[in-house]
């Protein structure tokens, strides 16, 4: 059995694979649209200065993703 926790919680350079994505229909709607789709592959790769938000790589794409909704995003390690 996985562990599953909230993608706020990936450690910088950790790849992990997005099992669902708990927000709004218009929030998933727009991650969809930049990649983000449960089974697809994420990295966190770092937070900014004051830490929120943190930057993720979904394929080739940079996000900038807020810890708030970060949390809504519930990953497994690859």
């Amino acid at each position: 059995m996985r562990k599953h926790f909230p993608l706020s919680q990936a450690k910088e350079n950790q790849k992990v694979s997005v099992v669902k994505v708990n927000c709004s229909p218009v929030l998933r709607s727009r991650l969809a649209e930049l990649g983000l789709l449960e089974g697809c592959g994420i990295t966190r790769l770092y937070s900014s200065a004051f830490g929120d938000p943190c930057a993720y790589v979904v394929k080739d794409t940079v996000l900038a993703i807020r810890k708030g909704e970060a949390e809504k995003i519930l990953c497994g390690c690859e």
